[in-house]
């Protein structure tokens, strides 16, 4: 018979994914290590994050779906897991917006390192997506696909009432310094209260959101 080891010796999987990226971030904080080697792992982050959310919360999810499946050998059940993943998730992502805009881009920015989404210089292609009608010069932000995949219910109202929009009430009334949450309230105010006049004074304040773009993150 095989030896039954205590649910203490074990590592939660997500939970130890969450672990390694916060040892990866630890480097992007570590002012002994350049610069730009510094952007590289704050980069390497995004990208296991964006994985780990499409592909190991997804499955999270479709395990509470199903009901039934056994928790892990660290004796915690999907349920569980996920909740201490939106925690862990949370301040590792807000630690992560932390370094970028507090520490790495003013750093960049000495060395005469600009980035065009600071202006949203990047956004103007699409002026496109408005003309061929897919989206609105004003409305909420387009979502991201694993934003998609954490939404609650009342997230989607945001997506489905209105067309997405290239300025917003969330761009100039907060951007970054926003949580999610209350971005999603501020485009369901926009949904509530929209007039025409609602729009132009949002596409008044977008020039200056943009000129003073440092909340673009």
């Amino acid at each position: 018979m095989s030896k039954k080891f205590p649910e203490q010796q074990f590592i939660n999987r997500e939970l130890g994914q969450l672990e390694f990226n916060r040892r990866v971030l630890a480097q992007a904080e570590d002012a002994s290590v350049p610069l730009l080697e510094r952007l590289k792992y704050l980069c390497i982050v995004s990208s296991n994050l964006d994985e780990f959310f499409e592909i190991r919360v997804a499955g999270l999810k479709e395990q509470i779906t199903l009901s039934g499946v056994p928790p892990g050998p660290d004796g915690m059940d999907a349920r569980q897991t996920l909740k201490m993943v939106r925690e862990q998730a949370y301040q590792l992502i807000t630690r992560q917006y932390h370094i970028l805009n507090n520490d790495l881009l003013p750093s960049l920015e000495s060395e005469g390192v600009r980035f065009l989404r600071r202006t949203s210089l990047d956004e103007l292609p699409q002026f496109l997506n408005v003309l061929r009608g897919d989206m609105s010069l004003v409305g909420p932000r387009p979502p991201i696909a694993y934003e998609c995949q954490e939404y609650d219910v009342w997230h989607r109202r945001r997506v489905l009432e209105v067309k997405p929009g290239i300025t917003g009430l969330w761009q100039v009334t907060g951007r970054s310094r926003v949580r999610f949450d209350d971005m999603v309230r501020l485009d369901l105010q926009y949904v509530r209260t929209w007039s025409l006049w609602l729009d132009i004074k949002i596409l008044l304040k977008t020039p200056r959101a943009v000129l003073f773009g440092g909340d673009a993150f």
